[in-house]
């Protein structure tokens, strides 16, 4: 079933993709950066002999984190099987894609990394639009490239 936006069609399930991810993007974001936890994930990144001076328990927070992270990658595994079919190698070409964006919006950025994945999307997009389809991942290293160029620690690097 097609849903139609401002004179556009989108199948309902991409829909409910989109708004699953970008929910769970914001929720991501807003705990990194608003609460305690947030502050002490943040303190274990920068500096994890600087955590444990602090108090923060890295023993404990380092596991919790990397279940954060595996669930997180299950539930993005969940989403995409509502848009594709599910192989072994489903998640091959995103895995390129995801260096990319990280490299993009900076490494240490939560909401670089966000907003270069918008970028990137809209380069590919707008990019295979006006081209050929073939070419998104040229784009994709395209937009690397130029962006390590000028700017080589990211877009949004601190």
């Amino acid at each position: 079933e097609s849903v139609e936006i401002a004179g556009s069609r989108f199948a309902a399930n991409r829909l409910v993709v989109f708004g699953f991810a970008v929910l769970a993007s914001l929720a991501l974001l807003a705990l990194l950066r608003y609460t305690l936890l947030g502050k002490a994930v943040r303190a274990l990144m920068q500096s994890p002999v600087g955590a444990q001076l602090v108090g923060i328990d890295t023993a404990v927070l380092h596991p919790v984190v990397f279940g954060a992270g595996v669930a997180l990658a299950g539930v993005a595994g969940g989403l995409l099987s509502m848009v594709y079919e599910i192989s072994p190698g489903m998640g091959e070409p995103y895995t390129i894609t995801a260096l990319i964006v990280i490299t993009l919006g900076g490494l240490g950025s939560a909401l670089g990394c966000l907003l270069g994945g918008f970028v990137l999307g809209l380069v590919e997009a707008f990019g295979m639009h006006f081209t050929s389809p073939s070419l998104k991942m040229l784009l994709s290293y395209g937009v690397l490239i130029a962006v390590l160029l000028v700017r080589p620690r990211g877009m949004f690097a601190r």
